[in-house]
Order: C-alpha cells, then sequence, then structure tokens
C-alpha cells in the first residue's frame, strides 16, 4: 500500500478554506477513499447524527499528477477515518507559513503503547516546504481499512444509492433558510416533502404556495404552539391546535384566525 502526492495550492486552498470547515459541522470525524482518478471525502451515520455526506474531487484538483501514486491490492483503492479538526490545522498551518509545497503521504510511526511497549500507528505525513522552513507533521488515522470496508465505503459513496433524484434548492435557498429559522421555534424536527410537475404542465394556481406549505412541523409528541396562535392547522400532521387543546383534523373548519395567521406566514 503506497500513498504519496504534493498538494496543489488550487487544492490545498479549496479543503482548508471551503470543504472541511463545512464538513466539520457535520462531525467531528470523516472517511476518506482515495483512488487513482478520485478522492472523496465522505461522512456516513458512523461520522454525523444521521446526515451523509460526500465531497469528491478529481485527484488532479487536489494532488499534482506528475507525484500523485496511489496503490493497493484492492483496485489500487485507499481509505481510511481522519480526524476533520487535525487535518484542518495542519493545512491552515502550511498556508500560514507561506509554504512552496506541501507534500503528503501515508506511513508508519512507532509510538508507546498502553503499557508503554512500542507499536506502529498508521499517520498521515505533511511536509510543508517554505523559503527558509520545513515543517513536518503528521497526523493520526485508523487503521487502512480492509477490502470489505473499502467495499462498503465505495457503496456509500454512490450517493445516488440513496437518492436517486436531485432537487437545486439553490434558488430558493434564501426563503429555505427563513422557513428552517421559524420552524425551530416550534420543534426540534421537521418533514420535508418535495412535490413535482410532469414537463408541459404548469403549476396550479398557487402551487409556490402549495410547496411552501409542505415544510410542517413532524414529531411522535406534537408541540404546543406560542401563546400568540390558539388555533394552528399543520397538513401533514392528523390534529390542530385549537383554544389550548389538540383536536381531531376533522373538527377544522376555518383558517387560523389574524394572530396566528401571521405566526404562521411562511
Amino acid at each position: 500500500m503506497k500513498l504519496k502526492g504534493k498538494l496543489t495550492e488550487h487544492g490545498a486552498r479549496l479543503l482548508w478554506k471551503n470543504f472541511l470547515p463545512i464538513i466539520e459541522k457535520f462531525g467531528k470525524t470523516c472517511q476518506v477513499l482515495l483512488g487513482t482518478d478520485e478522492v472523496h471525502f465522505i461522512q456516513t451515520s458512523l461520522n454525523t447524527d444521521g446526515v451523509h455526506v460526500t465531497a469528491r474531487f478529481a485527484a488532479e484538483t487536489l494532488f499534482d499528477v506528475d507525484t500523485y501514486r496511489c496503490q493497493s491490492k484492492h483496485f489500487n483503492l485507499i481509505a481510511f477515518q481522519v480526524e476533520v479538526g487535525l487535518l484542518l490545522r495542519v493545512l491552515k498551518g502550511a498556508a500560514a507559513t507561506n509554504s512552496e509545497m506541501v507534500e503528503v503521504k501515508l506511513t508508519t510511526r512507532q509510538v508507546p503503547g498502553p503499557a508503554g511497549e512500542p507499536q506502529s500507528k498508521p499517520f498521515l505525513s505533511f511536509t510543508a516546504v517554505g523559503a527558509s522552513t520545513t515543517v513536518v507533521q503528521d497526523v493520526p488515522i485508523s487503521k487502512p481499512y480492509m477490502a470489505s470496508e473499502v467495499q462498503s465505503l465505495v457503496v456509500a459513496k454512490d450517493v445516488g444509492a440513496f437518492c436517486p433524484a436531485y432537487v437545486d434548492v439553490v434558488p430558493a435557498l434564501g426563503a429555505a433558510l427563513a422557513i428552517v429559522d421559524r420552524l425551530k421555534a416550534v420543534d426540534d424536527t421537521a418533514m420535508l416533502a418535495v412535490c413535482t410537475v410532469q414537463a408541459g404542465q404548469r403549476p396550479a394556481a398557487g402551487g409556490a404556495r402549495q410547496w411552501k406549505s409542505r415544510w410542517r412541523v413532524h414529531s411522535a409528541e406534537a408541540p404546543v404552539p406560542s401563546a400568540a396562535c390558539d388555533y394552528v392547522h399543520g397538513t401533514s400532521s392528523s390534529t390542530v391546535w385549537h383554544r389550548g387543546g389538540w383536536w381531531p383534523r376533522t373538527h377544522h373548519a376555518c383558517l387560523p384566525r389574524p394572530a396566528a395567521r401571521r405566526c404562521l406566514r411562511r
């Protein structure tokens, strides 16, 4: 098993400035899958509270193609787990010292064991070379994955296996964030449903409002609305809040009063 290469300036900046800070917000650790053509940073339920995160890079984006080597017995794939904060700290430090070159390689070091005896541990070694300084930093990683574990990670990186379709939320990201901020005051969990329109058909009148109305609180124990609302109706729920209590939806025969309508405005 061999992993070695020089990071490109653009690739290092992408990691420490853009992607690793975002990945760290979802979990303290991530799994790295390296191949001859692509590099993946993956977070599954083992690394997060349930969010599945995959960041894919072409190998030439992160590494200089003339120096990059990734070799193993399992289709030249290498995988391991690393602490995101340590990786981010090393790359930031290399950028702060104006390093001209950062070389990465997979290595092992002899470290004291629990009983004081020496034992081999895998590390991701970073060598930052500047005009007058050379800094070597070793980031501890997990034991490189076995072939079966690598194959499981290969399946996990295929986002299409979890979601056969994608929704571009960038155009509506501002509105979505505003809705989520309002929902946080109601409960910790929410259910999101996405409706589709067939090609050639125009959305029904009020289609945008219908889409927005699908953002509804979904919880095993329905939360009690704020004091400003004495009548609340959620289309994804089987009950409504009316004058201090939860009632079946069949009792709902009118729209919320103005005060509640302002509270639920989307």
